[in-house]
């Protein structure tokens, strides 16, 4: 018998609502009545969380946010706050983390990774508190800079940090140790030329990376004898791993009591863990609508295609005035422009795709945009396919632009952004990635005055989201094909030959993409919180 995908994901949900609803019903009729109450008063406030001080800088938190990080503390079950990107989430879920170690003296796990570790240690009222940041060795190209709380470094350091505290023995073992991972590292800095390592290399970096995983099991009770975190913070995918069965932290995480988890920290489930929430009478549900991040005209098409009216423009035009004279736009009015790039993709044995005229139009954009003086570091390109990501890649470090792919931009934001959708002449059953909703809204919710989307219209337009997004820029004339970027830069633009730029080589390979772990195993927490992305975002606590 075979059941429709619609079908089969209402079905889920309406369990997994029943079965909240149950739980969670039971434990505190309080939540139940105030799911949407706006006369909420907390038991527990501090005047310290109305404003924070961040490196120095004071930052005054809006109602909505101080409300939500009210709800959060005093939350007995589960509480969930929507907040599309720009609202502050990050400041959010980070004060409601801080504020759960220092006020409610709670042991915190939290799934958002980079932007979130780099806004917390960034709170002021938060230096004192212990903070791990774990990143597998697969994810970390996509990752991050490193930072000192990186487990990695945490290990290495534990010797020189609490050696004194320690027997011989122990100093010995984080000694060895921190020898074996620096020799590992060399290694790990240098994989462009691992396929040249003689057969002797081979077998050293084998033995070092055996020897450093020996160690590690060790290194990391030590670590929580002498260094135990108050704040976790990895990636839903990493956690489901490292606290399984022979898993790093196994048996470590007990003692948590409350975990944070961002819906959009790969949560590996059939539906969306905020439409569950959303949907279930027991949960409280705490709304940030105010956006600051982009330009108002640019809140235009999120709106319409994820949040159906109901986000609302903070930030003002004058604030977002970035290459407003440098460029011409079809619509001056409507910071956007979609690219229609005649030409095919390619999919690859891996089954990812690239477009080489897609390539070559984003190479013409970004040097049209360098000629009128938008700075290096403002720009940002965005790709859906990996493939296409390591195609351009040479280009991008070249140039000094900062590439993503969707999957990983997560939190990021820039003044100018250039996606890349790649595919064309695909048929509707295949397309699934590209037209998903969520990922669509990242995509297209990272550029704070300028926005390019460069695409295959007749391709794009067989799928329903992507039929939005080409009939709002259809009807504000925000359409151009690939042959008139340079009309985009006016008389000035100089059309650039080949691959080379201003005499540098764009040659270089770049780094293979990291796989993925796909072992899962099983996690329960006495409590756990939840925010989300797109379009709603977060999960809160689960008292078993």
């Amino acid at each position: 018998m075979t059941i429709r995908r619609e079908s089969y994901f209402n079905y889920v949900l309406l369990k997994a609502s029943v079965i909240i609803d149950t739980i969670y019903g039971n434990l505190s009729t309080r939540n139940t009545n105030q799911k949407n109450d706006d006369s909420y008063t907390a038991s527990i406030s501090a005047e310290t969380i109305r404003s924070i001080m961040m490196q120095g800088k004071h930052l005054q938190l809006r109602e909505d946010q101080t409300l939500a990080i009210d709800r959060a503390l005093n939350s007995e079950n589960i509480i969930t706050i929507q907040a599309p990107f720009g609202t502050g989430k990050t400041v959010v879920g980070s004060v409601i983390t801080g504020s759960n170690v220092l006020l409610k003296h709670k042991l915190v796990i939290m799934t958002a990774v980079s932007q979130f570790t780099e806004t917390l240690l960034a709170i002021d009222e938060f230096s004192d508190v212990t903070v791990l940041r774990f990143v597998s060795e697969s994810a970390s190209s996509e990752a991050a800079s490193a930072i000192e709380v990186d487990l990695s470094k945490v290990l290495v350091k534990l010797a020189e940090s609490h050696g004194s505290t320690m027997n011989s023995g122990t100093r010995g073992t984080c000694e060895k140790f921190l020898k074996g991972r620096e020799h590992y590292e060399n290694y790990l800095s240098n994989l462009d030329c691992a396929v040249f390592l003689s057969q002797e290399e081979r077998e050293d970096y084998l033995l070092c990376e055996r020897n450093c995983s020996r160690l590690l099991t060790k290194m990391i009770r030590l670590m929580f004898e002498y260094r135990p975190p108050s704040i976790l913070c990895i990636t839903a995918a990493s956690l489901l791993n490292t606290t399984g069965k022979d898993g790093i932290f196994e048996g470590f995480l007990d003692q948590f009591s409350t975990v944070i988890c961002d819906e959009a920290s790969q949560i590996p489930e059939p539906v969306g863990v905020m439409e569950i929430l959303s949907h279930s009478t027991a949960v409280q549900t705490t709304p940030l609508m105010t956006t600051f991040r982009s330009h108002p005209r640019l809140n235009e098409l999120p709106n319409i295609l994820s949040y159906q009216g109901t986000l609302h423009s903070g930030a003002l035009e004058v604030e977002h005035r970035l290459i407003l004279n440098a460029l011409r736009l079809p619509n001056e009015k409507i910071l956007f422009a979609f690219v229609d790039v005649v030409g095919e993709s390619v999919k690859t044995p891996s089954l990812s795709s690239y477009n080489e005229r897609e390539v070559e139009a984003c190479k013409n954009l970004v040097e049209g945009l360098l000629q009128v003086g938008i700075p290096q570091t403002s720009i940002a390109i965005i790709t859906f396919y990996r493939e296409q990501n390591r195609r351009i890649a040479g280009f991008a470090k070249e140039c000094n632009i900062k590439l993503s792919t969707v999957d990983a931009v997560q939190g990021r934001e820039k003044d100018v952004v250039i996606l890349l959708s790649t595919r064309t002449h695909f048929s509707v059953e295949t397309a699934e990635f590209l037209f998903d909703c969520q990922r669509m809204n990242v995509a297209l919710t990272r550029s704070r005055h300028r926005q390019f989307v460069l695409g295959h219209k007749p391709s794009l337009k067989q799928l329903a989201s992507w039929a939005i997004v080409l009939e709002w820029a259809e009807k504000n004339n925000t359409i151009i094909k690939d042959h008139q970027i340079h009309k985009l830069f006016g008389e000035s633009y100089i059309k650039p030959i080949g691959a080379v730029k201003r005499g540098r080589r764009m040659d270089r390979s770049p780094d293979t993409p990291p796989s993925y772990p796909g072992r899962l195993s099983y996690l329960f927490a006495t409590r756990c919180y939840a925010y989300s992305v797109v379009p709603f975002t977060f999960l809160f606590s689960l008292p078993l």
